[in-house]
């Protein structure tokens, strides 16, 4: 579930379902609620981002990466441990889940592949690299639509030699 859902998303969710606000979550307060939904975030971002423990981190009251660490481990420990935190911490998944799925459909529509691909061709050390999630996600669909399910056979053996050669240079 890694691309559109952003700790930022998590850390929303996690402060509705524990009841508390994200400006707590970000604080330095030590209430049980808010060090739960503090944990939470952590395991979640951890779970259904890209983002790494420093990042993580730097959103949850501008914790290292240990600490985001210490976070995401202890929520593990909670869920395996307490029923009320397990119970929370699934809400938030698949609520997160259902946000994701949701926010993917509305993007994959609204971009165009063709036009993604046509960027991505013109300039590809550059535009592939800032290609989002839904844009990536949209060329597949088209090429998937377009050539029909998997028969074994490569689509662009042509193109991967010549990324391999442009890299080898």
């Amino acid at each position: 579930m890694k691309g559109v859902i952003t700790v930022a998303h998590i850390m929303s969710v996690a402060a509705e379902v524990w009841g508390v606000s994200v400006s707590d979550i970000q604080s330095t307060r030590r209430a049980q609620p808010i060090v739960e939904a503090r944990f939470a975030t952590a395991g979640l971002a951890r779970e259904l981002t890209t983002a790494s423990y420093t990042i993580i981190g730097r959103a949850l009251c501008d914790l290292d990466h240990t600490r985001a660490l210490h976070g995401a481990s202890r929520a593990a420990e909670l869920v395996a441990s307490d029923p009320a935190f397990a119970l929370r911490y699934e809400t938030a998944r698949m609520t997160l889940s259902i946000m994701e799925r949701a926010s993917l459909t509305h993007l994959i529509e609204s971009v165009d592949p063709v036009a993604v691909a046509r960027r991505i061709d013109e300039a590809p050390r550059r535009a592939a690299m800032l290609a989002t999630d839904a844009e990536i996600a949209a060329m597949a669909a088209l090429i998937v639509k377009t050539f029909g399910p998997d028969d074994g056979e490569p689509l662009a053996l042509s193109l991967t030699q010549d990324l391999e050669t442009e890299h080898a240079a």
